[in-house]
């Protein structure tokens, strides 16, 4: 897994990816509380990956799948969304800088 980070620059740009994602307004609510929701949930669920009683490993279980869990989102979300100083990943503006509140789009014939 090439996204994984692996330095500790990286785990911290990974965990300031994470805060500026909750804290961005380009990103719907309705998706951060979906993250949120998802994590809870593995977290409530009887299933896992290796079971609780197991000591250590299953809290590191826990810890682990929520970690991959908003390492797949902010990765996404990086990619569509200005999470990283205003540029997406792919160098393009974001979504809200391309369009103007005052834009109206027309549909139009060409004679």
């Amino acid at each position: 897994m090439k996204y994984l980070p692996t330095s500790p620059r990286d785990w911290w740009q990974f965990t300031g990816r994470i805060f500026r994602f909750y804290r961005s307004t380009e990103v719907p609510s309705g998706l951060k509380v979906g993250v949120v929701a998802l994590c809870l949930a593995y977290l409530l669920l009887p299933l896992d990956l290796l079971p609780d009683f197991i000591p250590f490993l299953g809290q590191l279980d826990d810890i682990s799948v929520i970690g991959l869990i908003h390492l797949g989102i902010t990765g996404w979300a990086s990619k569509r969304y200005s999470l990283d100083g205003g540029v997406r990943s792919d160098g393009l503006p974001p979504e809200s800088a391309t369009r103007s509140p005052r834009t109206v789009d027309v549909p139009h014939e060409s004679v």
